[in-house]
């Protein structure tokens, strides 16, 4: 997250907000980085969620600064409720998921200058909702998921 906060201090437009769910050991730490890049009024700190759907569903842009992922779900999850996404393309399944303009974008890992201007260029782009949804359907929804796995355990290739 800290990545994150750096490249919302880069954003130009002032209708960015920034909601942070969850808790954790490093959240004093991320919200004095907040204050200390003067982004108290933009960022939100909403702490432990017990259902964050619709926090997604609302939201303009999903972003995930993640280093590594394995697998993200939580970004299948905000393309579930239509939310395009920005990320890095860290190492990991983050450019199995993404369509680049269809579904999100990816930026380049650590650049936290691009990964501002994706987030602002995301909140300008109509993005299709339905078009996100089906995207992530398509690839990775349970029709699509259990058929490979019937034939994983029929012994064919994928």
């Amino acid at each position: 997250f800290d990545l994150l906060i750096r490249s919302i201090a880069l954003v130009e437009t002032n209708k960015c907000h920034l909601t942070i769910l969850g808790e954790g050991p490093e959240e004093d730490n991320l919200k004095a980085l907040a204050k200390e890049l003067k982004l108290s009024s933009k960022i939100e700190f909403a702490g432990f969620v017990p259902n964050p759907y619709p926090y997604m569903a609302q939201a303009d842009v999903f972003v995930l600064s993640s280093r590594f992922e394995g697998f993200p779900n939580v970004v299948l999850e905000a393309m579930a409720c239509g939310t395009p996404v920005v990320a890095f393309d860290c190492p990991g399944g983050i450019n199995e998921i993404i369509e680049e303009g269809v579904n999100g974008l990816r930026v380049e890992p650590g650049n936290i200058t691009a990964f501002a201007n994706a987030v602002e260029r995301s909140s300008t782009t109509r993005w299709d909702g339905d078009l996100i949804k089906k995207s992530v359907e398509k690839k990775f929804g349970v029709k699509k998921i259990i058929a490979e796995y019937e034939r994983v355990f029929a012994g064919q290739e994928i």
